[in-house]
């Protein structure tokens, strides 16, 4: 699963990898994680994207069906 969309959207909203981890209240090593795709979100993590994310939100969900 290809997750530089993630690190785009990411980068897009101004967002280090560690202020990431802090909005979704996860650790930077989980989150760099994610980020890479060596682990995936849990679902409460991946509902705090959308908090983040707002209206990109559905194309962040994309990126962890599987």
């Amino acid at each position: 699963m290809a997750r530089n969309e993630l690190k785009s959207f990411r980068k897009e909203q101004g967002l280090t990898q560690d202020m990431m981890a802090s909005e979704l209240e996860i650790s930077l090593s989980h989150y760099k994680g994610i980020e890479s795709g060596f682990s995936d979100p849990s679902f409460k993590t991946l509902t705090k994207f959308y908090d983040v994310f707002g209206d990109k939100y559905e194309d962040i969900w994309k990126l962890f069906k599987k």
